[in-house]
């Protein structure tokens, strides 16, 4: 057929009714193709019907050109409210502060404590502080305050002052929102900004901050706690490594280290690897305590280093542990353990991690009425879940005035994680159980 084209050969039409050559659909005698010519009819009228309903917007304008169509394109390229996200799935029932009004929401935050209600100006010095008020302004979202009553004074403070949340871009009833879904998200892994954009509207920084404030309350609480803690009966302790970063020979934090191992090698390496570790002990079906190590500096294709007695002893875990006839430690096989033990004088039973020995049925208990089962079950499953609560994004190397060192995220992340297992330590915790919880944290003083 190209062929002919191109000789300039005159082809003759095919019906679409019959498939004969000759004549179209137009001449063609079969019944059926009256049929076809009346439903090409038809579907011609209902496009034109169609066309001519649909008035298309012509969005090829610049963005910075006019803001009908700035907002058009913002629209559509941000977050739509109806349009199906993969959030996070939610536990449990969403409870009743996520319909309250902008007004309630302000009552509910200072009720649950994440906003103080003290009456003294910051200014001033006075309790003479007034409100919440709320300030509507035209196409801007509404602006809750607070006022000094003093003529003297007369300064004003955003609602969010008075709390740790200050200066977060973002209204009480959307607070109240983020802090519900939260409370109701999944408890062993940590919530990522991206969850709170889909889920609320807000901007990515707003998020951020949200949950770096959450972070820090919670970490700090984890503290807290962890200073209260007498672990007894029968106690796992272990350590390991929460990865590892390079630094150059010249680092200033680790030189002595990076010395030492010159002097060894007799060589300089372009980098050296440093690892992050930390040692905990837990009591069985109970609380956890957890501090961090000494960053070790090894050689690039060396294993974590084993916990030496020294470190443990540095790091203080022995005050979290009660000295009582009812304890004993059940550890691996590192020789620090069986030290640490007898300078608490402690029975302790280990097992052999390298002769794959990982639950072993103990001749005789340590202390009588303990369980006979050695190993480290219970705290291995706990640096499991640690591993997995811990983000992605959370880098281990860090900067304090430009030279690199471990990342101060990475320990508030570790207590993060420590505060919400011994909230679980009795067993699970609802959403509405946790929001209790994380008000007391956030609490404002």
């Amino acid at each position: 057929m190209a062929n002919a084209r191109s000789r300039g050969l005159r082809l003759s039409p095919v019906c679409s009714c019959c498939g004969k050559r000759g004549h179209r659909v137009e001449t063609c005698k079969l019944p059926g193709a009256k049929v076809i010519q009346a439903l090409r009819k038809k579907c011609s009228e209902q496009a034109k019907a169609a066309s001519s309903s649909v008035k298309k917007k012509d969005d090829r304008s610049h963005s910075h050109k006019d803001g009908q169509h700035r907002k058009v394109a913002a629209k559509s390229y941000g977050s739509n409210k109806e349009r199906k996200q993969n959030v996070r799935r939610v536990l449990g029932s969403v409870i009743s502060p996520l319909t309250l009004t902008k007004t309630e929401a302000c009552s509910w935050l200072l009720k649950q404590g994440f906003v103080s209600s003290s009456s003294v100006c910051r200014h001033c010095g006075q309790k003479s502080l007034k409100g919440p008020y709320c300030l509507s302004r035209k196409d801007r979202r509404d602006h809750f305050y607070w006022r000094c009553a003093r003529n003297a004074c007369n300064m004003r403070d955003a609602f969010l002052q008075k709390s740790y949340f200050a200066g977060l871009q973002c209204e009480p009833d959307t607070l109240v929102q983020m802090l519900v879904r939260y409370a109701n998200m999944s408890h062993t892994k940590a919530v990522v900004a991206t969850d709170l954009v889909h889920a609320h509207g807000v901007s990515y920084n707003s998020a951020d901050n949200f949950l770096r404030v959450l972070s820090e309350r919670e970490a700090a609480a984890g503290k807290k706690a962890m200073s209260l803690i007498r672990l007894r009966q029968e106690i796992e302790c272990d350590a390991t490594s929460l990865g590892r970063f390079f630094v150059k020979p010249d680092n200033i934090f680790y030189a002595d280290q990076i010395q030492d191992l010159q002097q060894k090698k007799r060589a300089c390496l372009k980098s050296y690897p440093v690892h992050v570790r930390v040692v905990g002990a837990i009591q069985r079906g109970g609380l956890m305590v957890v501090k961090f190590l000494t960053p070790k500096v090894t050689l690039p294709k060396a294993r974590p280093p084993v916990e030496s007695i020294r470190e443990i002893d540095r790091s203080g875990l022995a005050k979290y542990i009660g000295a009582d006839k009812n304890t004993a430690i059940y550890s691996d096989g590192a020789p620090s353990w069986r030290t640490f033990a007898k300078k608490l004088k402690i029975p302790v039973a280990q097992v052999s991690h390298q002769q794959r020995q990982y639950a072993v049925q103990l001749r005789r208990a340590p202390r009588p009425k303990l369980s006979k089962v050695g190993g480290t079950q219970c705290i291995d499953a706990a640096w499991g879940s640690l591993k997995r609560f811990m983000p992605k994004q959370v880098k281990r190397k860090g900067k304090m005035k430009g030279v690199s060192c471990m990342n101060a995220t990475l320990e508030r992340r570790v207590y993060q994680w420590l505060w919400r297992k011994n909230l679980r330590a009795d067993g699970d915790v609802t959403g509405q159980e946790f929001l209790v919880h994380l008000s007391k944290a956030c609490r404002w003083k």
